[in-house]
């Protein structure tokens, strides 16, 4: 959408900002994934999909038991090899999961031989791919060009020749930006890891106030001794040296108390926190405090059918749609299925 300087847009704020949270830290796809509690839960949903087997069946009977496995259909290879030269059938799962997960959307170019069957799948950049809505009708656009210096080309798609699998959606049509949703929220995590950083790779032991009796009568003096004292205590290989004062100088320690500031119970938070908006159980983002080994299976079967199988679902939904013929779908004849056994 449009948006001028008086009344901007909420993309220009964000274009403006560089996608900064409100603790101030950027929050990107690349600056998410620095927080290992995002890499975690982007791994494990996304490493989950890539190694589960998914197969094309032919049914055999009435009942959803009674298929077979059909090696010759054109998406088999696809699905369970390669769905391009370039890239394995898990990896190209966990990089259209990513894109999913981070961007809501991940998408990919279904290419047709001569007789209309699938045989190329290659998974579109997020950050330059859109839903555009003609006269009722959706369509694919996408932008390429390697770098900036390069005239950007546009191209248009259609519906049928995408593999579209979105996360939660306003429309059903587009799924919602995360990173975006989530900035706030990642950010103040990103905004504790850069603050601890800070503190240790600065801390000072002992740390304090230097008491003189007297007076300094000069500026050059004070700079002398505050420079002395930071080049022989300040930071992690000068911890535990010992302080020689002299002129009757005192030391005085401050005190800082992690668990007083609460700064551990923060970042425990923080890990359920990012687990809720990829909806894992804590255990998943390494949160083991209410795990035991008596309802560790449990918690995995949870896992499952809450978690993993909302994406697998989509999956197998969208492959029946985009990769079988209109006959196919028609008669019902084949369907796809992840083996989770």
């Amino acid at each position: 959408e449009a948006s001028d300087l008086k009344t901007p847009r909420q993309w220009l704020i964000d274009w403006v900002r560089g996608g900064s949270s409100d603790s101030g830290v950027s929050i990107t796809a690349d600056s998410a994934m620095t927080l290992a509690t995002i890499w975690q839960a982007v791994t494990v949903l996304a490493g989950d999909v890539g190694q589960l087997p998914l197969n094309v069946y032919r049914r055999t009977g009435d009942d959803d038991l009674d298929k077979e496995t059909d090696r010759k259909h054109p998406a088999f290879t696809l699905v369970r090899h390669r769905p391009n030269p370039y890239t394995s059938w898990q990896d190209f799962a966990e990089t259209m999961m990513v894109y999913a997960l981070l961007w809501g959307n991940g998408v990919a170019e279904i290419a047709w031989d001569n007789r209309g069957r699938p045989i190329q799948l290659t998974p579109l950049l997020p950050d330059r791919t859109w839903l555009d809505i003609e006269s009722g009708v959706p369509w694919y656009v996408t932008r390429q060009g390697k770098n900036r210096e390069e005239t950007a080309s546009y191209r248009k798609l259609r519906p049928e020749d995408v593999l579209h699998i979105r996360g939660l959606s306003w429309n059903g049509l587009w799924g919602i930006d995360v990173i975006s949703k989530a900035r706030n929220s990642w950010g103040l995590g990103l905004g504790q890891e850069k603050y601890a950083n800070k503190f240790f790779g600065n801390h000072a032991m002992p740390a304090g106030t230097l008491e003189y009796p007297g007076r300094f009568r000069d500026e050059e003096t004070i700079k002398r001794i505050r420079a002395d004292w930071r080049n022989l205590h300040e930071g992690l290989d000068n911890v535990g040296r010992v302080a020689v004062l002299e002129e009757g100088m005192k030391f005085n320690a401050m005190s800082f108390n992690n668990r007083d500031s609460q700064w551990l119970e923060g970042r425990k938070f923080q890990r359920g926190e990012i687990a809720s908006w990829f909806n894992l159980p804590p255990h998943k983002v390494g949160d083991l405090e209410r795990a035991t080994f008596t309802n560790i299976e449990e918690q995995n079967r949870a896992y499952l059918q809450t978690s993993l199988m909302r994406w697998l679902i989509k999956w197998q939904e969208e492959c029946r749609e985009k990769l079988l013929t209109g006959r196919e779908r028609r008669e019902d004849t084949h369907f796809f299925e992840f083996n989770v056994a």
